[in-house]
């Protein structure tokens, strides 16, 4: 549960990752969501980082994903990225019944969802590049 406000980001990380996220009093935590694929992620994630960073805020990796015949591996690789920053994350959407490669929705009968289990368990060995005090 957080007990303090938090920012519901934007759809990608151009009103995402903003200077009036960053420097907003009442905000702690900052969604960064974007579906513009693995690159993007691997070029502005760890600026992201380094924003919350440097305006001692938190920041959370939400609403990313893949569709396609390589959905799962896609994911994979954006789990890979998010856990190499140490930066918490969530996809988006596991939900019944899932849709296969022609949404970003996805079930626990397909593919896509041991990837997420397998870089879950992953993300709960690292420890996060910022801390969550705020977390109960």
């Amino acid at each position: 549960v957080l007990t303090t406000p938090y920012s519901g980001g934007g759809n990608e990380f151009p009103n995402s990752d903003i200077p009036e996220n960053w420097s907003c009093a009442t905000l702690d935590l900052i969604d960064i969501h974007s579906y513009s694929g693995v690159s993007e992620w691997r070029n502005k994630a760890p600026i992201a980082l380094q924003h919350a960073q440097a305006a001692k805020k938190l920041v959370l990796f939400e609403e990313f994903g893949a569709t396609g015949s390589d959905k799962a591996s896609v994911v994979g690789q954006h789990i890979d990225i998010f856990n190499g920053l140490k930066v918490p994350w969530m996809v988006w959407q596991i939900n019944k019944p899932g849709k296969g490669a022609a949404d970003y929705e996805f079930w626990t009968n397909e593919a896509t969802f041991g990837v997420v289990k397998q870089g879950a368990a992953k993300a709960l060995s690292i420890s996060a590049a910022q801390t969550f005090p705020n977390l109960v």
